[in-house]
């Protein structure tokens, strides 16, 4: 009879670990891009990129001082076909500037939507 409920007590162990792993697999994607070309000439366009934040998250600014969080960063592939002219810039009525006490610095990081 001990090895009856051994052995069911071994099974059961087996199966909780499964159900929690299965728990634990969920991916969240709080950050949501949208990318688009805006024609400003016959050979200029201003590429935008939009990103919805899910309410209660952040992102990071691409212009934090190192030492801090992790930027946002946008990566361009070089192309025959155009060439990119200036830097990115960050455009959002939800910009939260001023010191950190996590990194102890101060930061930039946006909420609800940056483009």
């Amino acid at each position: 009879m001990k090895k009856f409920h051994f052995l069911a007590f071994i099974i059961a162990i087996v199966f909780s670990f499964n159900n929690l792993s299965k728990l634990d697999a969920q991916i969240l994607h709080p950050v949501k891009w949208k990318f688009e070309a805006q024609r400003v000439s016959d050979n200029e366009f201003n590429l935008v990129a939009t990103a919805k934040i899910d309410k209660g998250w952040f992102t990071y600014s691409q212009y934090n001082a190192e030492g801090g969080p992790i930027n946002t960063a946008l990566t361009f592939k070089p192309n025959a076909d155009f060439e990119l002219e200036g830097k990115t810039a960050e455009v959002s009525a939800h910009k939260k500037s001023g010191m950190d006490k996590i990194f102890e610095m101060n930061i930039t990081k946006f909420s609800d939507e940056v483009q």
